[in-house]
């Protein structure tokens, strides 16, 4: 699995991590497209968040990761195991925790 980390500048980058039961105590039960970039999520301690990953997606240099500014490809986004996940065999995943610490969408 990859995760989704920030470094001090705000840049973000994944790293391949094994799933434990330390790490997985946070899932996302559900998942909402709302329109554009944002998602609606739903966490299994109960909280909800709207999460906009425009930025992220603009921002991303990995061709794994830009294909995804393809609203048709974005939009199938699935939960695998707890977190975000998109195309085959996990090409982009999110994790629950990561999510969970990004910034929400302001309403």
């Amino acid at each position: 699995m990859m995760k989704l980390y920030s470094d001090r500048d705000g840049c973000k980058f994944f790293l391949a991590v094994e799933k434990t039961k330390k790490n997985a105590s946070l899932s996302i039960d559900r998942v909402n497209y709302l329109s554009g970039y944002l998602l609606e999520l739903f966490f299994s301690n109960g909280k909800i968040k709207k999460v906009d990953l425009k930025n992220f997606l603009l921002k991303a240099q990995n061709p794994m990761t830009a294909k995804y500014r393809n609203l048709k490809l974005f939009k199938k986004v699935k939960i695998e195991n707890g977190d975000l996940s998109w195309g085959k065999n996990g090409e982009m995943d999110l994790s629950a925790g990561s999510l969970y610490k990004w910034k929400e969408q302001e309403r």
